[in-house]
């Protein structure tokens, strides 16, 4: 999964300037799962009432952004799919990237708008509530999303969670023949060197605050327990694909990182493991959000879209190709991959289990822990 952040700016308006710089800035950054803006106020677009519902004989066409890799294959294989055969006037297009990719160029083109929908993280979606870029769904036109959980949805009341995972360990079973227990197994002497750490999603920094009794899981506390323990520190990634390797060759032996993408590529043939120190994980969504300024009729489509992205049938190739929690409580973890992996879990157990943070407060100092980062454990 690629790294994405952004910078932090102040702008009740973007001007194309701002909006180039945006752009640049994320570009180059280009770490893991983070975008940055001055907070705005999130007005809501409300949907259009007393129109017609669209229908079979509905003509236009929607562009939605997509993350790349195997979401965007469930996405044409399933809700584009599906889609065609109750739209089949309407075209879709999928603008398939990084999210460090998609958000700039919703930035760019806010003034007039060139896409409909986008898939973004909990952390973009807030940085989006900040930049007043969301317009609220219309639950009629979503049905399929009325089972999700209204607490594990994004921050700020825009958007849906569309599927979760948690942030555990992922950890070599040959180096590390006995799982951690703790996220405090970290510091022992005896991985000095040997565990790969992000700077781009502050997850690791968080729960080292929760160890030390903070309950708020302050970042900027976790960085600076981590400087007694950096030595620790054999490598900087953002991505998990990097990470993985590096773990299933034997030259890191320990990573923070997600659990869904740790049991894709343990089928892909990692030699990893994925495990859920006794502190717990802290929850990671991906969201479905419209953008405000689109056509009402394309927030409309966008809708009806997204609407089959919470299906039943999507929301189990989630689980069964992607290893990913569903955001529907009603979909049920299938037989064969129940017990097989502690990243394997329903909406309802997520919702019991996992830890949850202030996204919003998180997203608005993420340049600063950024900055604090290369200071304190990277300089």
């Amino acid at each position: 999964m690629a790294s994405e952040i952004g910078r932090i700016e102040s702008a009740q308006r973007v001007s194309r300037r701002t909006a180039l710089r945006r752009a640049v800035g994320a570009s180059a950054l280009a770490l893991a799962f983070m975008a940055g803006c001055a907070p705005t106020s999130s007005s809501t677009q409300a949907p259009a009432k007393g129109r017609a519902k669209p229908g079979a004989d509905t003509e236009g066409s929607i562009r939605v952004m997509v993350w790349s890799g195997l979401v965007e294959q469930i996405v044409k294989e399933n809700a584009v799919k599906s889609f065609n055969q109750k739209y089949p006037k309407v075209k879709v297009e999928l603008e398939i990237g990084t999210n460090a990719d998609l958000y700039p160029k919703l930035v760019a083109t806010r003034s007039n708008p060139q896409f409909d929908g986008a898939m973004m993280n909990d952390l973009f979606s807030a940085v989006g509530n900040q930049d007043d870029m969301w317009q609220k769904f219309d639950p009629e036109l979503v049905p399929n999303a009325a089972s999700i959980p209204a607490d594990l949805n994004p921050p700020g009341g825009f958007g849906y969670a569309l599927m979760l995972t948690q942030f555990g360990l992922a950890y070599n079973p040959e180096k590390v023949p006995n799982p951690p227990q703790s996220w405090a197994d970290l510091y022992k002497p005896e991985y000095k060197g040997r565990i790969a750490m992000s700077d781009g999603y502050f997850a690791s920094y968080q729960l080292a605050a929760l160890l030390e009794g903070d309950k708020t899981m302050d970042v900027e506390k976790g960085i600076q327990v981590w400087q007694k323990y950096k030595d620790n520190i054999g490598t900087w990634s953002n991505a998990e694909g990097q990470k993985a390797e590096l773990v299933s060759r034997g030259e890191m032996w320990l990573a923070p990182k997600f659990g869904a993408w740790t049991e894709q590529e343990k089928v892909q043939g990692k030699n990893e493991l994925f495990t859920i120190p006794k502190e717990g994980a802290i929850q990671w969504l991906g969201a479905l959000q419209v953008i405000k300024g689109v056509s009402p009729q394309n927030a409309e489509l966008a809708q009806l879209f997204f609407n089959e992205w919470y299906s039943k049938e999507f929301q189990q190739a989630l689980v069964k190709q992607g290893f990913y929690i569903p955001a529907r409580a009603d979909v049920d973890i299938p037989a064969e991959l129940k017990g097989t992996s502690p990243a394997i879990m329903t909406a309802d157990e997520a919702k019991q289990k996992l830890l949850r943070y202030d996204v919003e407060a998180v997203a608005k100092k993420q340049r600063e822990y950024t900055a604090l980062i290369q200071r304190t454990l990277k300089a």
